[in-house]
């Protein structure tokens, strides 16, 4: 017998930098740790629009989505079954306004971030993303 099967949330985030190689970091609301923005796919979606939709909600921003640079599979917070993916972006504006689901924000140095509290996964992104930028840009 096969393992039982249950919907799997599809989770997209963008690793934000700016000129000046800087990060935008945002401050969970719920469970204070830090995080890059994005959100839920919605049911029609495409990915990259997806991403764009939920980095302008929450942060106001207009991004242009360069490669994914990170991946992974984990039971969320609320038990659910979740992939997640997080893309290397980059921004022209860096005019931040934030949603409710964040307290705080900032444009932050990479050595910065890792030193703040965050899940893993970020931190792993946060390397991947950066080799990645070095060949590409």
């Amino acid at each position: 017998m096969g393992k039982s099967r249950q919907p799997v949330l599809v989770t997209q985030k963008a690793l934000i930098l700016n000129s000046e190689g800087k990060l935008l970091a945002l401050k969970d609301s719920t469970n204070k740790k830090w995080e890059f923005p994005g959100g839920h796919l919605e049911k029609g979606e495409q990915p990259e629009e997806g991403l764009k939709r939920e980095v302008k909600e929450e942060t106001g921003l207009e991004i242009k989505v360069e490669t994914p640079v990170y991946s992974s599979a984990y039971e969320n917070r609320h038990g659910n079954w979740t992939f997640g993916v997080v893309y290397l972006c980059l921004v022209e504006e860096e005019d931040v306004s934030i949603s409710q689901e964040h307290e705080e924000w900032g444009w932050i140095k990479p050595e910065e971030f890792r030193e703040k509290p965050a899940f893993q996964g970020y931190m792993e992104a946060l390397e991947e993303g950066l080799e990645i930028r070095e060949k590409i840009l």
